[in-house]
């Protein structure tokens, strides 16, 4: 059995080996806390937040609300996008295996062979080949190994990115949940507040009959009355046009009948407030842990650019038999291997090598300067429901307040109205100024659940790295 080695190695002297030059530069830091406990602190002295664990990932439950909690679970299941950034998940996950095959050997069979008429004063030159044939990159300098790192991070940025997907989709169904509970009570108030007006009208009108009203006191409350109308249509609108993005979301039909049945609820109890939210927060924020991936992408991108400046080293192998003649194929003498080593280096590259290790610095730095930016946003979105949250809830007790005198004004007002010391009208003024009253504990009440809505996503809802 005979081999044949081939010799076509150029022997290159040492000195012109091009490497990565080890060059002075300043890579910028990643963040990985920011301090802001000085703002829980604060908020600790209420009796609305005490110390407590991180949002649990069914935060959507303290509402105790089966309408709102079988809306997420559906949009959960069956929404298009979420299912679309999962897929994405799974691509990701295949790419990265395609560049982990990059760090084995690969194994091929062979079979080459060339069959027709030659003509007799040529004959055949084409030898038949048939065997295996081994073919290996050796990975001295780490650029297969930086490389399929580098999808790993992608794949765990595609997996945070799919959490923060399904914490955006809850959070949105829980705000349009509550927009549309909130126009629903909006709209029994308003229905409320016109027949006031529109009693009054009647009133006015008798009135300016029998020339103790004038035209002008009519008409204006005839605009009232045409306003309010207006403003109970829009609501109306409103509540419609909710149904149909909550169905989307759900990944329904938006002609799909939807009811939901008018109901309140709100967070009663204090909210839990984690310790140490600056220095955890990092660890809770699919965003966040979605972008510091990224970071490690690129910095493992740049690595595997670097080895570009080095020399590339393949060893091909190939056994198995060879022979002019199809019938000798088979036999003892037939057999062959061969051995190929290849080894490249690049000299001169226009520039292209430096080029793409530059691009590659200048990618992550981006991507540090966005990670940076987004943990100083997440901070600053704690920081703000916080404040917004403790601030509405102040203006609520002031509207109960507000709202507690109207009512026992109204009732006294009624009482003189029986005993025949006021007016019908006075009456009427008095309910409607409760019901507006109402009308704006209703919009605080939303806002404020809204706003609690923000802080546990800004708190990340339930999502944590290490699980």
């Amino acid at each position: 059995m005979r081999f044949l080695i081939a010799k076509n190695t150029i022997i290159i002297p040492l000195f012109l080996l091009s490497a990565c030059q080890t060059k002075q530069t300043n890579f910028s830091k990643v963040e990985k806390e920011i301090e802001i406990r000085h703002v829980p602190e604060e908020v600790l002295e209420t009796d609305l937040f005490v110390e407590g664990p991180w949002p649990e990932e069914k935060w959507w439950e303290v509402f105790n609300d089966a309408q709102l909690s079988s809306a997420i679970v559906k949009a959960l299941q069956d929404n298009p996008s979420l299912i679309s950034t999962q897929a994405r998940v799974a691509e990701a996950n295949q790419l990265a295996s395609v560049a982990r095959a990059k760090l084995f050997p690969h194994l091929n069979g062979v079979f080459n062979a060339l069959w027709g008429h030659f003509s007799e004063y040529t004959g055949q030159f084409y030898p038949d080949n048939l065997g295996l044939r081994l073919d290996y990159e050796f990975d001295f300098w780490s650029k297969n190994k930086n490389t399929f790192h580098a999808f790993l991070g992608e794949l765990r940025a595609k997996a945070a990115d799919y959490q923060e997907a399904r914490l955006v989709l809850a959070a949105s169904i829980a705000d349009i949940y509550f927009e549309i509970q909130t126009n629903m009570r909006r709209y029994e108030i308003l229905e409320q507040i016109l027949t006031d007006r529109s009693r009054r009208l009647t009133i006015v009108e008798l009135r300016k009959n029998n020339r103790i009203d004038s035209l002008i006191d009519s008409n204006r409350i005839k605009d009232e009355v045409a306003a309010l109308k207006e403003n109970i249509a829009a609501v109306e609108e409103e509540v419609k046009v909710g149904k149909t993005l909550l169905a989307i979301l759900m990944g329904q039909n938006p002609d799909t009948p939807f009811e939901i049945e008018a109901l309140w609820s709100t967070v009663k109890a204090p909210i839990a407030l984690p310790e140490n939210i600056g220095l955890n927060l990092l660890q809770h924020r699919p965003d966040l842990t979605a972008q510091l991936w990224r970071v490690t992408k690129s910095a493992k991108l740049v690595s595997a650019s670097c080895a570009e400046f080095y020399p590339n080293i393949d060893l091909s192998l190939f056994g198995g038999v060879q022979s002019f003649d199809f019938q000798d194929l088979f036999r003892g003498k037939a057999l062959m291997g061969t051995v190929f080593p290849k080894f490249n280096l690049p000299i001169f590259e226009g520039g292209k090598i430096e080029a793409n290790y530059q691009a590659k610095i200048a990618a992550y730095e981006a991507a540090v300067y966005d990670y940076n930016d987004l943990l100083l946003r997440a901070a600053n979105q704690v920081v703000s429901e916080l404040t917004r949250y403790t601030s509405l809830n102040a203006q609520l007790a002031f509207e109960r307040e507000s709202l507690e005198a109207l009512r026992k004004n109204y009732e006294l007002t009624y009482s003189r109205y029986k005993h025949g010391i006021d007016s019908l009208i006075l009456v009427l003024k008095a309910d409607e100024k409760y019901l507006f009253s109402k009308l704006k504990e209703v919009e605080l009440e939303n806002a404020k659940n809204r706003s609690y809505i923000r802080l546990v996503k800004a708190l990340g809802g339930g999502f944590s790295s290490g699980t």
